[in-house]
């Protein structure tokens, strides 16, 4: 498929015990971690940092740092019946780059994503549906 694996360990990693991280690009990649017996948590996207299930539909999107981001994304979804089911924003500084992740309980219609894809500052707007067995899969890899 054209995909090079590296496994490296490294005794003393972020602010993590267990910490898998996977690049698909120089300086972008995923990093997931377990939290207690078997909490799997996505915890950095592209250098960002920030929490949240690996689980369901994905909404992912960058901003500037700016109030009334994350209020405008959530009014769009409103309008179209779309449901939060958790948020979590990471930031390189304040009133810089964003990452916003936004868990959502089901599909977004065409239209509520041509509303997302419309947003004044909002770009790279995408949707990711996560299967559980994949990420369960994912996570566990030694």
């Amino acid at each position: 498929m054209g995909s090079a694996v590296n496994e490296c360990r490294e005794s003393e990693g972020e602010s993590f015990p267990h910490l898998l991280r996977v690049r698909y690009d120089v300086d972008r990649g995923v990093a997931g971690t377990v939290f207690g017996a078997n909490t799997l948590r996505f915890v950095m996207l592209d250098g960002f940092r920030f929490e949240l299930g690996p689980e369901g539909y994905l909404l992912i999107y960058n901003s500037i740092d700016r109030p009334g981001m994350l209020a405008k994304a959530g009014s769009v979804l409103s309008h179209h019946d779309a449901n939060i089911a958790g948020v979590s924003l990471g930031r390189t500084e304040i009133g810089q780059n964003t990452l916003t992740v936004m868990n959502i309980d089901a599909d977004i219609p065409g239209v509520g994503m041509k509303g997302l894809l419309g947003l004044e500052g909002a770009t790279n707007l995408r949707l990711v549906r996560l299967d559980f067995g994949f990420s369960f899969y994912l996570f566990f890899i030694k």
